[in-house]
């Protein structure tokens, strides 16, 4: 398994899983996408997103 670690180039055909730090708060999380690109080589790119907070859309 390939780690990426902050390139992402857009090769991604089957997401496996994807993960975020949990908790309560609605700030920065660090997450992590695992996937298979064309060639079917698995890979990780772990990177950091708004958390998805319960609040969304109105």
């Amino acid at each position: 398994m390939e780690d990426t670690s902050g390139r992402l180039n857009g090769d991604i055909k089957t997401v496996i899983s994807t993960v975020e730090d949990g908790g309560a708060n609605c700030g920065i999380v660090n997450a992590r996408v695992t996937y298979l690109d064309s060639s079917g080589t698995q890979k990780v790119l772990d990177y950091s997103k708004f958390a998805a907070c319960g609040n969304q859309g109105g």
